[in-house]
């Protein structure tokens, strides 16, 4: 497989620079006025989280370098093996 070669971006918004002007214009004209109540689907993803099985785990560190770090991070209140939810 050949590397692709860097060139300009095509597929932005530099391109059509008059079509994102227009975009954004239908975005504020068409967007409700008030903001959206998404309290219940809020409430709904916090309690699909906590009744979830676990997704899966995270293989102990290959070094003894590394089981010292995951360590001194658990001693000091982390959680080196949780993956955190971005969305939350």
């Amino acid at each position: 497989m050949q590397p692709t070669s860097i060139g300009l971006n095509l597929t932005g918004t530099a391109q059509t620079p008059a079509k994102l002007n227009a975009m954004n214009d239908a975005a504020d004209a068409l967007s409700p006025a008030d903001g959206i109540d998404t309290s219940a689907m809020e409430a709904e993803k916090l309690s699909a989280n906590a009744e979830a099985d676990a997704v899966g785990s995270v293989p102990p560190p290959a070094t003894v370098t590394g089981m010292l770090k995951s360590g001194v991070a658990k001693v000091k209140g982390g959680h080196p093996g949780a993956c955190p939810n971005f969305r939350v």
